[in-house]
């Protein structure tokens, strides 16, 4: 998708930040203005309501074609009359993306709350073309999402205005192209955590304090935690050790799917 610096204008983002400015317009209740720029996953309708309430990390993996990437990762509940309802929002910077181990929130080898120095010696290289990992923390929150309804990931590279990019930044973003990557190789997914029965069976506490906390992303693979080897990536049955939530995979068709056990 193009790297468009003006995106977002539309959303309910933009309506929080504005104090509420917007809330009489149909952006306050419906992404899907903004979404027409984005790349969006979406789940399967739920048959029964679900409760969603925590805190929300997307794992991308993208490549681009500028100097610089802006990643807005939203998530949002959609009706069966297509209406996508933004419940929260996260940015990350692909030159910001290096990630504090020790003061991330890791549960059970999935990196939910990702810490980004945003320092200048933890500045990284943005090569066009080139594959990277961006952890993308979306802010903590709280929904009820009824019966018949859906959850989206939409992803975009502007939340505008009150997330502009500065000047440098935007100017090595323009007429950039960037693509979410999703095979085998480039596992991108999103953490959401989930009260009570999870889509698809299963229980999930919805409280990260219940499972351990790691300062390290474990052992197994170099992808940063959220896919280490023989880390559970579904909710357990009950008892210790229960997930916070249930990590779905982006697949094609644009699709959100959750993951099985291997």
């Amino acid at each position: 998708m193009p790297q468009l610096y003006g995106n977002g204008l539309c959303s309910r983002s933009t309506s929080q930040w504005l104090m509420g400015a917007a809330d009489r317009t149909p952006c306050q209740t419906d992404n899907r203005l903004t979404e027409l720029a984005e790349m969006t996953w979406t789940t399967e309708a739920f048959d029964d309501e679900v409760v969603v309430n925590g805190p929300i990390a997307a794992s991308l993996h993208i490549t681009t074609t500028a100097q610089e990437a802006v990643l807005v990762a939203r998530l949002t509940m959609v009706g069966p009359d297509g209406r996508s309802r933004e419940l929260s929002t996260g940015l990350a910077s692909a030159s910001f993306r290096a990630v504090d181990k020790a003061k991330s929130r890791i549960v059970d080898g999935i990196n939910l709350q990702p810490w980004h120095p945003y320092t200048k010696a933890s500045v990284l290289p943005v090569t066009p073309g080139e594959p990277m990992r961006v952890d993308v923390e979306i802010f903590p929150t709280a929904a009820r999402v009824p019966k018949g309804w859906s959850l989206r990931l939409s992803v975009g590279t502007s939340d505008f205005p009150h997330a502009a990019s500065p000047l440098p930044a935007a100017v090595a973003q323009q007429g950039g192209v960037l693509t979410v990557l999703h095979d085998a190789e480039h596992p991108s997914s999103v953490a959401i955590p989930f009260v009570g029965d999870a889509p698809g069976g299963g229980r999930s506490t919805g409280r990260p304090e219940a499972g351990p906390i790691h300062n390290d992303y474990g052992s197994g693979g170099d992808d940063g935690g959220n896919h280490a080897a023989g880390a559970p990536t579904l909710p357990a049955t009950g008892g210790a050790g229960a997930l916070p939530g249930v990590v779905f995979v982006l697949a094609g068709a644009a699709a959100l799917r959750r993951r099985r056990r291997s």
